[in-house]
């Protein structure tokens, strides 16, 4: 597999499926983790929060995570969690939690979402 080296912040991890979604450090559209696809990994698992290193291709208009390693465990604790705080704010009327983020609000297109600051920083 040739693919781009690439660093991400694992944002959502099922050790029992051994998937992942990664947030890349380009900013880009997220990368997939799934083990199931990777026979030679035997299903490295993740936490949400964990910093990985990994190579990325894109399939189909998706990127995908393949060979990842463990940088840093833990690195941001919390990302998640802020996150979904983060959506809450922005649409407050939600009444469905973790299917899927609020449309873009036009007026709050400037707005940030501050990373956590990594453990031991």
């Amino acid at each position: 597999m040739n693919g781009r080296n690439m660093i991400g912040v694992v944002l959502w991890a099922d050790e029992t499926a051994c998937k992942a979604v990664i947030w890349c450090e380009d900013h880009g559209d997220l990368a997939y983790y799934s083990s199931s696809e990777q026979s030679s990994l035997d299903g490295a698992a993740f936490e949400s929060g964990d910093l990985v290193e990994f190579e990325m291709t894109r399939e189909s208009d998706l990127r995908y995570a393949w060979n990842p390693r463990l940088v840093n465990s833990q690195e941001f604790r919390g990302l998640d969690n802020a996150l979904e705080a983060k959506a809450d704010k922005m649409a407050p009327h939600r009444t469905h939690r973790h299917r899927s983020l609020p449309r873009s609000d036009p007026k709050r297109m400037g707005e940030l979402i501050q990373m956590p600051v990594a453990a031991g920083a």
